[in-house]
Parts: structure tokens; C-alpha cells; sequence
């Protein structure tokens, strides 16, 4: 600690203590003769009111003396300071582990370069003062390096070496990770016999990576170590715009089926971005693109329309024209689209007039723009004597509608083509008999049926029944969750084939259930294929479903579920940091899988055994972009952006920050983004003045007694 002064011209102020005592000799009584008879009683009161005068204005003297002297002192603002000049020419050795802040946001360019490399030139101005008995040890603040380990600093005596590391260094594409960091130089600094030892930090303090940040994390540290903090950056608050995130607006994706896909832009700073050219590209070509106004501080969306030309896995990315930090420019993702699901649709009870066809309503919902050539479903409607001449082999689903019964070649047919892999969907109606049924679809060599059926069943005049059971956690049903479900409720059954309690126990699963409990969509499996049952019409014969709104995506579901076409969501997005889970089937223990990062670089992974499955866990998402899994019998992929609050460059208050180091002793200074040359940290001060004054004023009182009690 060493004493300073802010205002040391105050100083001179304390010539102005010399004036109480001046006065008191000025003032002083000289004692004069009296020619009046000697009185004894007199004389001796006189001398007593003397010496008590004469001790009131010492007093006095010194009181104020004391108060003209803190006066001065209070002015001139004393202060108290931490000794902690990094690498001072004198004095003992010193030990400094530098952190230096490697997080996206420090790509920032400002000026020649960005602060990155403003702050690579302020280190190499601290390590030019090396001197032999210092040392020094450089760690950055990345959270995960190539190897996907963070290697022990090791402290060095010469800082060329660091030089060459510091130039090495480049903004990743992730958030930094102060806590692994303040560790590490802790557990540098713990080997060195140095009697000095300090932390530099150089940052550009921005909010991400110190939100989560607690020093009492830290676990044990040395209280004696100095920690300074330089943050790089301007006084004003840095612009930045990126994606925040992407939707997808179709119901479908299906190939040559026009997709809607909706980015919601974000602009992080209080100035509005104006004519900013953003871009939708699918495998590296431009499909569409939009020029925007950003407004200040908000969100804009905005729609780019795309036509996949073919099924399968395609990588995308929306690009926003460069700004001052380029790393969140770009948002990626992956979407799997569909080939054209072709639906066989066997009309059991067809009509003169289409209206009334047993099929017209579940054709619609499945190609609602029937009249358009782009559409992922395509049903083709026969009639059963068709069906002996259909090529199956040619259909993902075959779908039954009141068909009253099949003759035994075709029933082999349908059997085969279930077994290996096709689904059938049922459908009953006025035509269909339970008797009937059972012999030909399940007590048969070609069953088919998941349960037997028992008889129909028939509402009372004006009590129908509705959905009240939904197996939402079904990959089909995933969309009737919660306060949805309760839209399948709106539909009336007046009419349905009662199941087998005991069968369905043993064989099928409802995913649909009535009021009353009885199944009305029951799931099987037969050999490699699906087989759905509805235990109603398709039509109106029956119920009322067919026009309800929920009727077209239900239809819509089961049949993209039957078919294995994905689902039309785009997939979760990590951050880059985040670990990748890796799940296979069981069977797949002990294999590989190759992780193909945006670059390239392949890496081998083994499947460990978790329970019923296997898995892997996948580290190194270093970078942004789309990684692709191969091994375990498919192939997928996944993307990863950067994290979304490096965006956000707003500073972490200074006030906040030093909370966060608690009782450990920190200087927070900043850095201009001018000032290439060395910049000392401000040292720890305490001000004085504030007991100073507290002393003045006590000082004040006791005079304001002596003077008026004496």
C-alpha cells in the first residue's frame, strides 16, 4: 500500500494551520500593573480566571489548528493504492500467467485488424519487459482446443515463445471459458517460487462468458495473487446483426414441392442496419434472397420460398452480408426431404357421384391440391377388382377402404408385400363383416388383421361417441398433444366394429380410443411391415371425422409415419462446445461410427453399450457448420451454429464483474482501441477523504464546545 493524493495542489492549504497560532500571539494578554491597594481575595480570583483563559485558548489554537490542517487534507482527496505494476524494471521476481480472451466476439475488426490482434500487440509489449528472473505463461480461453483437451500451462522465462503461440491464436467460433481459465493460471502460478505473482487478463468483457462466471468456483486460490483485467474496445456500443433462428412453414417437404422457410433476424445493437442483403443457399447454390432494414435493437422475419429438386439430405444456409464480426453471419442447417409417397387407395363402395365415394374425403385429405402436379402424397383410387392387376411393389402405403373381402391370390399378395416391409391401412364400413373378416384376415395363413373383431356396434339416437384417449407419445400422434387433443373430440361416432379386449392385449396397441374405452385406431405388426385398423368409416357412412379440420393432418401423419418420411421439423441446432449423443440400436455395440466435421476431417468413434442401446458421445463441435454421422446402418446428420449470446456485445458492467471476485484483489481498467503501447492496469485504490471529513467535522464540534463552555 502507498499513500497518494488525487488533488495534491491542496496541499498548499495546509500553510493556512499556521493562522490559529499566529492570531493566539496576536491576541495574547499582557499582564499590566495596578496601582490600586493589593486585595488579597482579589488577586487570587484573577490569577484562577488567567490560567483558565490561558488553557481555553490553547485549546482553541490547537482545534483549529487541526481542523485548517484536515481541511486541507480532505481537499487534496488522499488515497490509499494497491502495488501492482505488471513487471515493474525493479523489486523482486515476478510470476504472470496472462489469459488471454479467445471467444468469438473478439474477432470484432476495429481499425487494421480486430481485437484479437489488438490485444496480441499489447502482450508483446508486457512480455518485451521480461526480465531473466520473470516469467510468464500464455493461456487462452477457449473451452475446447483441437485435441479436445486443455493442456497444463507451463511457466517459461522467455516470452518469444508465448509470442509465437499469442500469433498462432485466432477467435473461435464459441464462448470463453474463464472459469478453466483462472484455474489453470492459479495452478501455473501454485509451482513458481516468484514472490510476485499477478494475472493479466485481456478481454473484451463482453456479457456471454461472465454471466456464468462465480469466483467461488474457483475452489482454492492464492489471495495474494493481483489480478488485472483490460478490456479492449471502444466507448461506444459495438454493432452486430445475425440469425437468431429458423423455421420451417410448410406442412411437407417433399421433393419439387415448394418449402417455406422462415429466419428471424436479429439486430443487437441501438443503431438500425439499413439495406442488408440476406441469403438462402441449398448445398452452396443461391435459391432466394431479401433486402432488409434491420431495426434497431429488433427482430425481423423473413420468408425465402425454395423448391427441393431432389430427395434426400440437403445442407443450407442463410447468410447475412458482412458485418464488423462475420463468425455470425451465417446460420446452417440440414433437412431431409422427402420423395413422392405413392398411396394405393382401394375403393370398397364406390359411388355415381364422387362426392359420395367411400374414398372421396380420405383422397382429399391426403392430396388436399389434387389438381397440382407438385404434392408429396399422390393417392391412386381403384376399385377391388383393380387390385389383382396394381403392381404393390410400386406403393409405400396400400390402403383397404370397406372393402367386403379379397379372394386368397390377392390376399397373398397383400401379405407378402406387408411382410416385407409395405403397410396396409383398414378401413371398415357398411360392406365389412366381422365374420367375414376374421376368417380371411385373421385366423388365416394371411393374417393381416392386428385383432379380431367382434361385432358392430350403434350409438343411441343422439349420443354418440368421441376421442377420448390419444397415445400422444405415437411418432404419428406427436402433433395432438396437450391442449390439441382435444380437437379430435369434436368428431361424432355413430357407428364401429367393436375389438377384442383379449386379443389387443396380446397383439395390437390402440393409439385412438372412444369414450367408452373401445379402440378406434389400432396398430400391428406383421413381419417387417405396419398395418393400421380403423375401426370406423373412412367416409360419412359412420362418423362425421371426415369433415373435421383435424381429419386431413391425421390422415396426413400416418401415412408420412407408415412410409419412414421424416418428420417436417428442422432439427435442434447445437452450439458450437455442445456434445453430440450418438444413439444405435443395440446390436451395434462395439462398432464404429465416422464423424465428418465441415471441413472434412473424419473421426472414429466406438459404440459403447448403454442398457438396450449403444451411443457415443462426439466433443469436438468446434466449428459451425454440418457434421455427418456414417456407421450403425445409416447415415444422418446434424448442424451446429455459434452460440447466440456471443452476438450480444453489450459490456459486462465493470461493478458487476469486480462483485464477482469477491474478496480477491482485481483492477479493472480500459483499454482504448487507439492505444497500441502498453497500458498499466489501474491500481486498487481506497479513498481517505471520507474519514478526513468525518474528522473535520468532530474537530468543529469539540471547538464550537471549548469555545462557548469555557
Amino acid at each position: 500500500m502507498s499513500l497518494a493524493f488525487l488533488n495534491p495542489l491542496f496541499l498548499y492549504g495546509l500553510a493556512a494551520a499556521s493562522l490559529p497560532l499566529l492570531i493566539h500571539l496576536i491576541n495574547r494578554r499582557r499582564a499590566k500593573p495596578l496601582r490600586f491597594p493589593a486585595v488579597q481575595f482579589v488577586l487570587r480570583a484573577n490569577r484562577r480566571i488567567a490560567r483558565r483563559y490561558k488553557l481555553r485558548q490553547l485549546l482553541l489554537m490547537i482545534l483549529r489548528t487541526l481542523a485548517l490542517l484536515v481541511l486541507a487534507a480532505v481537499m487534496a482527496r488522499p488515497v490509499l493504492t494497491e502495488e501492482g505494476a505488471l513487471l515493474s524494471g525493479g523489486g523482486p521476481p515476478v510470476a504472470l500467467a496472462v489469459i488471454l480472451d479467445t471467444s468469438m466476439s473478439m474477432g470484432y475488426r476495429s481499425g487494421a485488424g480486430d481485437r484479437l490482434d489488438h490485444a496480441r500487440t499489447l502482450l508483446d509489449s508486457y512480455l518485451a519487459q521480461l526480465r531473466g528472473e520473470d516469467s510468464v505463461t500464455l493461456i487462452p480461453t477457449a473451452r475446447l482446443e483441437a485435441t479436445g483437451t486443455r493442456q497444463a500451462p507451463q511457466l517459461v522465462h522467455d516470452g518469444r515463445a508465448l509470442q509465437t503461440a499469442a500469433a498462432d491464436l485466432r477467435p473461435t467460433f464459441g464462448r470463453a471459458d474463464f472459469r478453466g481459465s483462472f484455474m489453470a493460471a492459479y495452478e501455473a502460478l501454485a509451482a513458481s517460487a516468484a514472490p510476485r505473482k499477478q494475472i493479466l487478463l485481456l478481454t473484451d468483457r463482453q456479457q456471454a462468458g461472465w454471466a456464468e462466471f462465480d469466483a467461488a468456483s474457483l475452489g482454492k486460490v492464492d489471495p495474494n495473487v493481483l489480478i488485472h483485467i483490460l478490456r479492449l474496445g471502444g466507448a461506444q456500443a459495438d454493432e452486430n446483426r445475425t440469425v437468431e433462428r429458423l423455421a420451417l412453414q410448410s406442412n411437407v417437404v417433399g421433393s419439387d414441392i415448394p418449402t417455406v422457410l422462415e429466419a428471424t433476424l436479429l439486430n443487437t445493437s441501438g443503431t438500425p442496419h439499413r439495406r442488408v442483403l440476406a441469403q438462402l443457399l441449398i448445398d452452396g447454390v443461391k435459391v432466394d434472397q431479401q433486402l432488409v432494414d434491420l431495426p434497431a435493437g429488433g427482430r425481423l422475419p423473413v420468408r425465402f420460398e425454395v423448391a427441393f429438386e431432389k430427395p434426400g439430405r440437403h445442407a443450407g444456409v442463410v447468410q447475412l452480408s458482412a458485418d464488423k464480426l462475420q463468425a455470425d453471419d451465417e446460420y446452417h442447417f440440414s433437412l431431409e426431404v422427402n420423395d413422392r409417397i405413392a398411396v394405393l387407395v382401394v375403393d370398397g363402395d364406390p359411388r355415381t357421384s364422387l362426392v359420395y365415394s367411400e374414398t372421396y374425403f380420405l383422397s382429399y385429405a391426403l392430396n388436399p391440391g389434387a389438381a397440382m402436379s407438385r404434392s408429396l402424397i399422390r393417392p391412386r383410387v381403384i376399385t377391388a377388382s383393380e387390385l389383382e392387376a396394381a403392381e404393390l411393389g410400386r406403393y409405400q402405403v396400400i390402403v383397404l377402404a370397406n372393402v367386403p373381402s379379397l379372394g386368397e391370390e390377392q390376399r397373398q399378395r397383400l401379405f407378402r408385400y406387408v411382410r416385407d416391409g409395405g403397410s396396409l391401412i383398414f378401413f371398415l364400413g357398411t360392406q365389412t363383416e366381422a365374420a367375414v373378416y376374421n376368417d380371411t384376415f385373421y385366423a388365416s395363413t394371411t393374417r393381416l388383421l392386428p385383432v379380431p373383431l367382434v361385432e358392430r356396434k350403434q350409438a343411441p339416437s343422439g349420443q354418440p361417441w368421441h376421442i377420448s384417449t390419444v397415445e400422444a407419445a405415437h411418432p404419428a400422434l406427436r402433433l395432438f398433444h396437450d391442449s390439441l387433443a382435444g380437437l379430435l373430440q369434436r368428431a361424432s361416432f355413430y357407428s364401429y366394429m367393436q375389438t377384442s379386449s383379449q386379443a389387443l392385449a396380446g397383439g395390437g396397441k390402440a393409439l385412438l380410443a372412444l369414450d367408452n374405452g373401445d379402440p378406434y385406431l389400432v396398430e400391428g405388426q406383421i413381419g417387417a411391415g405396419k398395418v393400421l385398423l380403423f375401426t370406423s368409416s373412412a367416409d360419412r357412412d359412420w362418423n362425421d371425422f371426415s369433415t373435421k379440420t383435424t381429419y386431413l393432418p391425421l390422415m396426413q401423419n400416418l401415412v408420412l409415419y407408415l412410409s419412414g418420411a421424416q418428420a417436417n421439423r428442422l432439427q435442434d441446432s447445437l452450439e458450437v462446445g455442445d456434445a453430440k449423443q450418438i444413439i444405435a440400436e443395440g446390436r451395434y455395440a462395439g462398432s464404429e461410427v465416422t464423424v465428418t466435421d465441415p471441413r472434412g476431417m473424419p473421426r472414429l468413434l466406438r459404440l459403447q453399450p448403454q442398457g438396450s442401446h449403444a451411443e457415443a458421445i462426439f466433443d469436438a463441435n468446434t466449428l459451425p457448420g454440418i457434421y455427418l454421422i456414417s456407421g450403425a446402418g445409416k447415415q444422418q446428420s446434424y448442424q451446429v451454429n455459434v452460440p447466440l449470446e456471443e452476438s450480444n456485445l453489450t459490456e459486462f458492467p465493470a461493478a458487476r464483474l469486480r462483485d464477482k471476485f469477491q474478496h480477491l484483489p482485481v483492477t479493472i481498467s480500459d483499454v482504448p482501441e487507439e492505444q497500441p503501447e502498453v497500458a498499466e492496469p489501474a491500481a486498487q485504490r481506497y479513498d481517505l477523504w471520507p474519514y478526513f471529513f468525518a474528522t473535520l467535522f468532530g474537530l468543529l464540534v469539540m471547538e464550537t464546545i471549548v469555545a462557548a463552555r469555557f
